[in-house]
C-alpha cells in the first residue's frame, strides 16, 4: 500500500515535470505549471499542485522525503498486528492528501495572490502522522502488564523503538526548526508546519476513534 502511494505521487510528479521541461526544450512557453498550480484562477490546483515542482532539486527533495517517511510509517508500526498496521497506513494515506489539499484551499482563499506548487505538504503531513503514531506506540510502554509474556516483549520492543523515532523528530524540531521546516519563506514554513500538525492530528484522531469504536466497547 505504501509503495502504491509513493508510485502514485512519484509517477504523476515526474510526468508533469518532464512535460514542462519538454515544452521549454522545444522552444515553447509551457503553461502547464501555472495551469496545475493552486491559485484563485485555478481552484482545481488545490489537488493538482501537489504534483508540480519548480525544478529538479525541488522534485528530488520532495520525492526523497516522501520515500523516507513512508518507510518510517511502516517501521514505527511494524510490530503491530497486520490488520492494525494496514488500518493505520490506510488512515495516513488518506490524511496526507486531505491535509495539504485543505491547506491549499485555505491559503488561496486567504491570500488571492498566492500560487502554490509542490509535494512538500504531503511529506510533512506524513511526517506528522509518523510522529503521532510513534508517540502513541511509545506510550504503550506504560501498560505492558496488560499483555501476555510474548505480547509484552513485542510491546516493549515496539515502544522503545518508537521512543527513539519520536525523540529524534522532536529533537530535530527543537534544535533546528528552520531546517526541520525546510524553507526560509514564511508562507512555506507555515504550510509545512500546518501540514505536520495536520498529519499529527490525524493520527491522534485515528487513535481516539479506534479506542471508542465498536470493536473497543465492552458489554456489561
Amino acid at each position: 500500500m505504501t509503495l502504491m502511494v509513493y508510485l502514485f505521487v512519484f509517477t504523476l510528479s515526474v510526468i508533469v515535470y518532464i512535460a514542462d521541461i519538454e515544452a521549454h526544450v522545444l522552444g515553447r512557453v509551457s503553461e502547464l505549471s501555472g495551469l496545475l498550480a493552486a491559485s484563485r484562477k485555478t481552484p482545481w490546483g488545490i489537488f493538482t499542485s501537489l504534483f508540480v515542482h519548480a525544478n529538479e532539486s525541488h522534485l528530488s527533495n520532495n520525492m526523497i522525503a516522501l520515500f523516507v517517511f513512508l518507510l518510517f510509517l511502516v517501521a514505527v508500526n511494524a510490530l503491530l498486528p497486520p490488520a492494525e498496521m494496514k488500518k493505520r497506513i490506510m488512515a495516513s494515506s488518506l490524511a496526507i492528501f486531505f491535509v495539504p489539499v485543505l491547506l491549499n484551499l485555505f491559503w488561496i482563499l486567504l491570500f488571492p495572490e498566492v500560487r502554490i506548487i509542490g509535494s512538500s505538504g504531503i511529506a510533512y503531513a506524513l511526517e506528522g502522522s509518523c510522529f503521532g503514531f510513534s508517540l502513541l506506540n511509545a506510550l504503550e510502554l506504560k501498560r505492558p502488564a496488560a499483555y501476555s509474556f510474548k505480547e509484552r516483549k513485542i510491546t516493549v520492543a515496539s515502544s522503545l523503538s518508537n521512543i527513539v523515532v519520536c525523540a529524534a523528530l522532536l529533537l530535530s524540531l527543537i534544535v533546528a526548526p528552520d531546517t526541520f521546516l525546510g524553507s526560509s519563506f514564511e508562507i512555506v514554513i507555515w504550510l509545512h508546519a500546518l501540514s505536520f500538525c495536520g498529519g499529527l492530528l490525524s493520527s491522534l484522531l485515528y487513535a481516539m476513534h479506534a479506542r471508542t469504536g465498536p470493536e473497543s466497547t465492552v458489554a456489561s
